[in-house]
């Protein structure tokens, strides 16, 4: 794993930063123990025009009259779960719990 570099773009940027918080312990696969997720990092990652905090842009969909046509909802097993598949927020979170 030391020698892979993660490259994503969209929702492979997306996808790929969920995966390196799910090896960092952040996130946790409903189908598996948090341990089994976790793992050693890649050497470098590299995300580009990725979506990382979905409820914002879900919203601007929604601004914009295409959130009927988009797979934002479904890939995420409905809005009441987007939180939990944002980077951004699980990050925040984690974040917040370092604070003294």
């Amino acid at each position: 794993p030391r020698k892979i570099n993660l490259v994503g773009h969209s929702s492979g940027a997306h996808l790929s930063l969920m995966t390196v918080l799910a090896r960092a312990g952040l996130h946790k696969d409903d189908d598996k123990p948090a341990e089994e997720a976790a793992g050693t990092m890649p050497k470098n990652v590299i995300l580009m025009a990725g979506v990382y905090d979905i409820t914002k842009h879900y919203e601007y969909e929604r601004f914009r009259g295409v959130h009927s046509l988009s797979a934002m909802a479904r890939a995420n097993q409905g809005p009441e779960n987007f939180e939990r598949f944002s980077p951004a927020i699980l990050l925040s979170e984690e974040a917040g719990r370092a604070s003294p």
